[in-house]
């Protein structure tokens, strides 16, 4: 996707590379509270947690 920071993609590809991503990104937002409540059912703190959830 090198092409479209540089300016030089289709429209038509720019958007449907949006459309691929926000569906990508709606996806991978509901693995995260699963993936948090195996961490914390696993035994893993918060604090732990923490530096991987980008808040420490």
């Amino acid at each position: 996707m090198g092409a479209a920071r540089a300016g030089s993609a289709a429209p038509d590809d720019v958007l449907g590379a949006l459309t691929r991503l926000r569906a990508l990104r709606d996806q991978l937002g509901s693995w995260e509270p699963e993936l948090i409540a195996a961490a914390r059912a696993g035994g893993v703190s918060w604090a732990a947690l923490a530096p991987a959830l980008g808040v420490a």
